[in-house]
């Protein structure tokens, strides 16, 4: 969202001005003209057509990649992160009928969520999971993949608003994709989506 409050801030003349917006300034922005951020109150479907167009194409660039460089199973990798919640309450609660009031307790952290990247080959093989966790530290901040720590196999990294980076993600290719996969004569294939910490040149 920061990257779409920045793009929509720059005026003529500045649209190719390196900018990095945070979250204060985005505040400030909405604040000026008169924006929030809000639940969604209806939904539609995306066209459906103009979807199925991008699966396909995307289904023959891997099959044109699979013919031309025939990779084997074990190293084509998916990879893609997912939040975790400390608390998953339930929306729904079995109470009596014709009560106004469902209450449910929850303790304060049910907000809190960290997230984790997992891998798995084609072939089946899981890799070992990661977690990067909320920090406002400096390190955490500025340069999120030097906070990588270690614990019973699992890499943790630090993040201000605990989600992936270019920054982690190459951390996280030199420290658990790489280890894993120590053929270095052997091709080997990542399919990842299109989220902005995947695509940057240092992780291509």
């Amino acid at each position: 969202m920061l990257g779409m409050v920045a793009e929509s801030s720059n005026v003529a003349g500045t649209s190719n001005v390196s900018f990095k917006a945070s979250w204060s300034w985005a505040y400030g922005f909405m604040k000026r003209l008169n924006y929030s951020l809000r639940k969604a109150t209806t939904c539609s479907n995306s066209n459906n057509a103009e979807i199925a167009t991008k699966v396909d194409g995307f289904i023959e660039m891997l099959k044109d990649l699979l013919k031309m460089n025939n990779y084997s199973d074990d190293n084509i990798v998916n990879v893609d992160e997912t939040p975790v919640w400390f608390n998953c309450y339930p929306q729904l609660s079995l109470h009596k009928r014709g009560d106004k009031q469902v209450p449910i307790h929850v303790s304060s952290q049910d907000k809190r969520r960290v997230t984790v990247t997992l891998a798995v080959t084609k072939s089946g093989k899981m890799l070992p999971p990661s977690i990067i966790e909320k920090s406002f530290s400096k390190a955490a901040d500025l340069t999120p993949g030097s906070t990588r720590r270690e614990v019973n196999g699992i890499s943790i990294w630090k993040q201000r608003s605990n989600t992936m980076t270019g920054d982690i993600m190459v951390s996280w290719i030199q420290n658990v994709l790489k280890p894993m996969f120590p053929n270095k004569h052997e091709k080997k294939l990542i399919i990842l989506d299109s989220f902005s910490g995947h695509t940057i040149q240092s992780v291509k």
